[in-house]
């Protein structure tokens, strides 16, 4: 096989001079440049294919990076109503504290005022229980009274009905 030599020199110094090539040898170099376009097409369809996913990518980061700023923004919001909120439950504890501490008094002044009305209660009732036996001694009186008016005089049985019709136990011993 011969080895056809291109002289490469004589051709860039004078491009428009000829140089004996076999046609074999074209078709290879014609094969090679084929396939070498082939490449670079290739090659430009993969770095157009790239530089369109390139921007799909950046688009889609643009689009990722709002949406942070807007979750950091939202987070940054619900921080400060979570803030809000603490605050307003611990004023809230120390108001409920207070309203404990107020009804806990309320309570004691009521357990009082009870016991004091208790008391009033139990004069009350003695007194009723006076102003009866008062009432129960002025009757037996009027009808002692009005026996007296009549006749002048009361004598011991009927001293001893008036006192046993009224009830009255303490005054059986009393004698006239």
């Amino acid at each position: 096989m011969k080895v056809i030599y291109i002289d490469w020199l004589k051709a860039e110094t004078k491009p428009t001079s000829t140089q004996k090539i076999e046609g074999r040898f074209l078709l290879d170099l014609r094969a090679k440049i084929n396939d070498l376009e082939r490449s670079i097409t290739k090659s430009e369809k993969e770095t157009n294919k790239l530089k369109k996913s390139i921007v799909e990518k950046e688009k889609e980061l643009k689009q990722k990076e709002e949406i942070i700023r807007e979750k950091e923004s939202l987070i940054s919001e619900l921080n400060y109503e979570i803030d809000s909120y603490a605050e307003e439950v611990k004023s809230s504890k120390k108001q409920l504290l207070n309203k404990d501490i107020q009804i806990e008094s309320l309570e004691d002044e009521l357990s009082q005022k009870i016991n004091q009305n208790l008391d009033f209660s139990n004069e009350i009732k003695k007194l009723k229980e006076k102003l009866e036996e008062s009432n129960s001694n002025n009757d037996i009186i009027n009808k002692i009274v009005n026996l007296l008016r009549h006749k002048g005089f009361v004598s011991d049985k009927e001293f001893e009905v008036i006192i046993e019709k009224e009830g009255k136990e303490e005054l059986k011993t009393l004698k006239f």
